[in-house]
């Protein structure tokens, strides 16, 4: 076996509960090895080594960079660092797979793009719903034009946060704190893989928060406007229990409807809606969409294959939620930038 074909050797950066409960054994799942974690809190450091029996640990992550065991990193720290990782990553030759949003803005989401191509090493951001076999259906049925033109699209990904997710996200703004960040980065990168469009200008509304501190966003209402002038209403929210998470997409000439897809677990749902009659097209368990996204990495570094979303993808939804936060800040509507990325 080629050095090329062997099994990734990983390094996980952040104790996260992603890197404790989904990530790291998926990356396992998928054949590759744990071999280092770095955490600057001790305690997860060590909670993740004993869970998934990684022989390195270490405080500093500059550290695990220098480990010669190391082929990838899996970066799930809080969102301010990591661009520096990431550049220190690919400037060391690690190859990396960033937890979304890549980053807090365009600039450092540039420059992570440009270390890895620098570098020659695969960069890629985990927006795992695009590995939802449902999402990806409904991708085909618009590519193939059975809506017709889009029209419209309605994302509802609101919830109650659980205890366990509170602390930063509801506290620390300069960590890339409030719902934005958290969920709006996902919707914006699925529509623009539903659609195959780009976003061109966006308005946004929040509401007085209730779970956050004061001046974070924790309930937010977008709307976005894409390049073929069809417009998507997004409802992002920590504060709503109770609440249906669904993806609705219509068209000319039909509509589908995806229910129970938005936080990836449990069944999911696909409905063609067309001349007044309702069609179940998809029902299925969600499959285990981290091994995906685990899968397709590694055909990337080994050049058989591109990850399910890019560093280009990744900047593209931080460039939108960047005009959203100046959208909520302004009061006004805020176009995007033309940027670098393509559709995926």
């Amino acid at each position: 076996m080629s050095r090329r074909e062997q099994p990734l050797r990983w390094g996980l950066i952040g104790g996260s509960t992603m890197a404790l409960k989904w990530v790291g054994p998926a990356l396992v799942r998928a054949g590759h090895t744990l071999e280092a974690v770095a955490s600057a809190t001790p305690a997860r450091a060590e909670e993740l080594a004993a869970a998934h029996q990684i022989p390195a640990v270490y405080t500093a992550w500059e550290d695990l960079l220098a480990d010669p065991n190391v082929d990838a990193v899996y970066i799930s720290s809080t969102n301010e660092h990591h661009a520096p990782q990431a550049i220190a990553a690919a400037q060391a030759g690690r190859h990396v797979l960033c937890e979304k949003p890549l980053a807090l803005n365009a600039e450092e989401a540039l420059a992570m793009i440009a270390a890895a191509r620098e570098a020659g090493v695969v960069l890629a951001t985990n927006h795992h719903l695009r590995q939802l076999p449902a999402h990806r259906a409904v991708r085909k049925l618009i590519a193939e034009g059975t809506l017709g033109r889009t029209l419209a699209a309605r994302v509802l990904h609101a919830g109650h946060l659980p205890p366990e997710w509170h602390g930063w996200r509801l506290e620390v703004p300069a960590a890339g704190a409030g719902v934005v960040y958290d969920l709006t980065v996902h919707d914006v990168d699925l529509l623009r893989f539903l659609l195959g469009q780009e976003v061109q200008e966006v308005t946004a509304l929040a509401s007085p928060p209730l779970m956050a501190s004061a001046g974070i966003e924790d309930a937010v209402m977008s709307v976005l406007r894409f390049a073929d002038g069809a417009l998507a209403f997004c409802h992002d929210a920590f504060t709503t229990p109770n609440a249906e998470n669904r993806v609705e997409i219509y068209g000319s000439d039909a509509a589908v409807q995806i229910a129970d897809g938005m936080f990836g677990h449990g069944g999911c749902e696909v409905w063609l809606v067309r001349d007044g009659e309702r069609e179940l097209i998809v029902e299925s368990e969600v499959p285990d969409l981290y091994l995906s996204v685990a899968q397709e990495f590694a055909a990337a570094v080994q050049g058989s294959g591109r990850p399910s979303s890019s560093g280009e993808d990744g900047l593209r939804a931080v460039e939108v939620v960047e005009a959203v936060r100046e959208s909520l800040r302004s009061g006004r509507s805020v176009r995007v930038p033309a940027g670098l990325a393509e559709v995926a």
